[in-house]
Parts: structure tokens; sequence; C-alpha cells
């Protein structure tokens, strides 16, 4: 039992993002559906590699759209 006004701090809960969007949902459909590795290609010309930091990879920003 718990002491009155003490928090347990020891808690940890993984959660995957598979397991929150529904298997019938319309963007599971669209990743099935859609080839996005020609993106790559596509995208590799706008990309300069003296530039410091990491890019975000183009298979991700088409999904923020």
């Amino acid at each position: 039992m718990l002491e009155r006004g003490k928090m347990d701090r020891d808690v940890i809960e993984i959660v995957g993002i598979d397991s929150l969007v529904p298997q019938d949902h319309l963007l599971r459909k669209i990743d099935q559906a859609v080839d996005f590795s020609r993106l790559y290609e596509m995208v590799e010309p706008l990309y300069c590699e003296e530039m410091a930091g990491r890019a975000q990879t183009p298979w991700c920003c088409s999904r923020w759209c």
C-alpha cells in the first residue's frame, strides 16, 4: 500500500504505434497500396551532403502531408 502523498515513480509504459492505429484505418490501407521506395530517388537531388544535421526521411515527410 502506498503512503499518503507518495507517488509511484517507477512505472514505465511502452506503447507501440501499431497498437494505437486500428487495422482497418485508411492510412494502413494507403501504406499497403502505395510503394514509397521510389520517393527516395525522386528527392535525392534535393539533399545537400555538406549540410550538418540529419534529414528526415522522405518517406516520413510524405506521410505527414
